[in-house]
Parts: structure tokens; sequence; C-alpha cells
């Protein structure tokens, strides 16, 4: 007879199986083996384990319209989808900041950073899809070697906010010679506004009266960089 306790524990042994599945495709294949949607029902196992969390990872996708868009999405927002705790929207937050620290690291392992484009890739992965701004900065030694790369300040960038006294005295705590330092646009502007270029020149004399050079000011929005470098702005 068929009977409810039957019927729930079929109902774990194909969660288990089914879950069990998906590793081994991630494991032998690759991420790329897998859907977003498959991505996002992985992930959320580890939330919520006895559940069958493939209906919430497809509404989470729909919510946001990509894998992309739910790992951007903030934590509140994610809180606000029915089945999301915070315990939930907390590991989906820890995973996307994963993300930075870990390129971070590989940038660090590099010789060097030689090029806008490098500098660029480090940055837009701490600051793209972020919800509000944040100004990020890269030390760096004679040689271009990275020293340390940190977020200086978050919220709105203006002269008021980002003093350039703070990101010297970072530099001069990290013993760096050269700086580069980046903001993101929440909006996707690229445009510098002046408040952008204001900053930029205060940080150049200050980073000159210490003996300094600042290489690069980058504006991040959305997946794109602009070199306030390469646009002649330093």
């Amino acid at each position: 007879m068929v009977t409810k306790e039957n019927t729930a524990a079929d109902s774990q042994r194909w969660m288990a199986g089914h879950r069990q599945r998906l590793k081994q495709r991630l494991v032998e294949h690759g991420l790329q083996s897998l859907a977003d949607y498959e991505v996002l029902e992985l992930l959320l196992t580890y939330a919520l384990p006895r559940r069958d969390v493939k209906p919430l990872a497809k509404k989470l996708l729909e919510q946001f319209s990509s894998l992309k868009g739910v790992l951007d999405a903030p934590l509140e927002k994610l809180m606000e989808i029915d089945g999301v705790s915070m315990h939930t929207a907390t590991l989906i937050i820890f995973s996307r900041s994963l993300i930075p620290r870990y390129l971070n690291q590989d940038v660090i392992a590099r010789d060097s950073i030689t090029s806008p484009a490098q500098a660029g890739e480090l940055c837009r992965s701490h600051l793209e899809g972020l919800a509000d701004e944040h100004f990020f900065a890269i030390f760096l030694d004679n040689q271009h070697h990275v020293l340390a790369a940190e977020t200086i300040h978050r919220g709105t960038v203006s002269m008021s906010a980002v003093y350039p006294r703070t990101v010297m005295e970072r530099a001069l705590y990290h013993k760096a010679a050269a700086v580069i330092v980046a903001h993101n646009h929440p909006g996707g502007s690229t445009r510098p506004s002046a408040d952008d270029l204001a900053i930029t020149r205060e940080l150049q004399q200050a980073a000159t009266s210490l003996g300094l050079r600042l290489l690069d000011h980058l504006i991040v929005a959305g997946p794109k960089v602009v070199s306030l470098q390469e646009e002649g702005h330093i």
C-alpha cells in the first residue's frame, strides 16, 4: 500500500539521486555541462538540503533575468522572493563575493600589471554589478607588481567622500610606488562626471607631492571599463 511516508521517502531518494547526478556532471564535464538553472539549483542544495530547489532556481532566474542577475542581486531583493531566507540569500552573496577574491589573488600572483586591460579585469571583478558606488585602489611597486588591492570607500563617490589623503595613506602603508584607482557607475554610464575628473586631478597632485605615480583611474559601468589615462585625463 502506498502511504505518505513511502511517497516522501521516494521523493527524498529521487532528489538525492538527482543532486548526485548534477555533482557528477560538474566534476566530470565542468560547469559548462550544466544549464543556468542547474548551476543555481546545485548551489541552492547547500542552503536547502531537504527541499526540491529546481522551482526556486527557475523562479530566481525569471525574477533576475539571468544567473549573473541572481548573483549580482542585493540581499534585500533576494529575500523578497518567496522561499529565500536570510541563510539562502547569504549563500548566494557569499558565492558572488568569492569571485573577486579569487581573481584578486590570481592577479597578485602575476609578474605585473602592464596595461589598462589587466587593471580593468581586476577592477571589474570587484565592482561590476554593485548597486551602489565603490571606490577601489590597487597599490603597486616600481615594477608594477601588485602589492595590495582594496576598497577605499562605499557610497556616493565625491570629493567629500574620497579624500586623496586616505588613498595616499594606504599607498604609504603598503610601501607602494604607484596607484591605480577605480570606481563604478551603477547607472551604466561610462562618461566621467565633473567629480570623477576633479578626484583624478586631486589624486594626481597628492601622489606627485609624495613621489608616487597615479597610473590610471578606471570607471566600471556594467561589463565596460573606461580608462581615464587612455582618455587623456592623466
